[in-house]
């Protein structure tokens, strides 16, 4: 994370992040990405899925991911 941050990479992440969760997933919308999987389910609306429960700064966030769910191309 300290080697991103030193280059840049994780330049005005907390401006974006700033603007709320519903700003991040209707960019993810409107972007019209989609998934890799067969039916390439578009990610925003994925997302959207997600529950809305504010988190407390002090709790640590964590991403899953289910290997099991994914496919080799």
């Amino acid at each position: 994370m300290q080697g991103a941050e030193a280059r840049g990479d994780w330049h005005r992440t907390k401006d974006l992040v700033s603007k709320g969760t519903d700003w991040i997933i209707d960019q993810m919308k409107k972007s019209g990405l989609r998934g890799r999987g067969g039916a390439g389910f578009p990610s925003g609306l994925k997302w959207s899925f997600m529950p809305k429960v504010p988190v407390p700064a002090a709790e640590p966030l964590a991403w899953l991911y289910n290997p099991a769910a994914a496919r080799l191309a």
